[in-house]
């Protein structure tokens, strides 16, 4: 168990190996949405049963939002936007923050996304920090490469 305090976030390319893409880290970063690879409900209305039947059908990954504190200058936040002005899919590393020692080796969770990006600017009130978000729609499952300890 841990906090979400200390993971990364990375947009990559558009090239289709996302193992051998090379990422920049967004930095920023003041909230993380959820994704996950979910089934749609496909039901059947049988007359004669008076029950719904219920299969799994077509799966989707969602998308999700990362909200950041709006830097014009952070190389991260300039390769979202840029990928946002595109119609492209795009690379996307995710770190957890569980890596297990400090040793030579040791590696966190990773999950490797693929996904289309968009991006708006939050205003809020008087008080609140210029910020911006970015929207992942992703295109492809999840790929999750367990933490390694060393």
């Amino acid at each position: 168990m841990s906090t979400v305090s200390k993971t990364k976030i990375f947009i990559g390319t558009s090239k289709p190996d996302a193992a051998s893409d090379a990422y920049t880290e967004i930095t920023g970063i003041t909230d993380i949405g959820e994704f996950g690879d979910t089934a749609e409900a496909v039901k059947v209305l049988t007359i004669d049963a008076g029950r719904v039947r219920k299969l799994k059908g077509a799966r989707d990954a969602g998308s999700f939002e990362i909200t950041v504190e709006r830097n014009m200058a952070d190389a991260g936040q300039i390769a979202v936007r840029a990928a946002a002005a595109t119609s492209y899919e795009f690379n996307i590393k995710i770190e957890g923050p569980d890596r297990p020692n400090d040793a030579a080796g040791s590696k966190p969770t990773m999950q490797f996304l693929r996904g289309l990006v968009s991006d708006k600017t939050k205003f809020g009130d008087a008080n609140a920090i210029l910020s911006q978000i970015f929207l992942f729609d992703l295109t492809a499952a999840p790929i999750t490469i367990p933490a390694v300890a060393a």
